[in-house]
């Protein structure tokens, strides 16, 4: 995993809110796991692009066309929302508040 845990309050803070949001999300049953570690990653790091969720040690071995089929999945469940880059080239992802919604 790469963090040790037993001492490490800020990663189980981090780990019991992506348990509670797994809870929440279990209604949806079409959430595969993939998506659910999109999910998780673009709720813990607000602006990330498809490019930074690859480099992260959890998508290590997912392919390009996974994340991709992931992130259509959650922005057609209005889970999460993308905006453009500065540079026009880049996509960045954030979960959908209420406010948004």
């Amino acid at each position: 995993m790469g963090v040790t845990l037993k001492n490490n309050t800020e990663e189980w803070l981090k780990i019991l809110k992506a348990r509670d949001m797994y809870t929440v999300l279990r209604d949806f049953k079409d959430l595969s796991r993939a998506d659910f570690d999109v999910l998780t990653l673009v709720g813990a790091r607000p602006e990330i692009t498809i490019q930074e969720i690859l480099r992260d040690d959890l998508f290590g071995r997912t392919e390009l066309s996974s994340v991709k089929r992931s992130v259509i999945k959650l922005k057609a469940l209005k889970l999460i929302e993308s905006a453009q880059g500065a540079d026009g080239r880049e996509r960045h992802l954030t979960i959908v508040t209420e406010e948004h919604s």
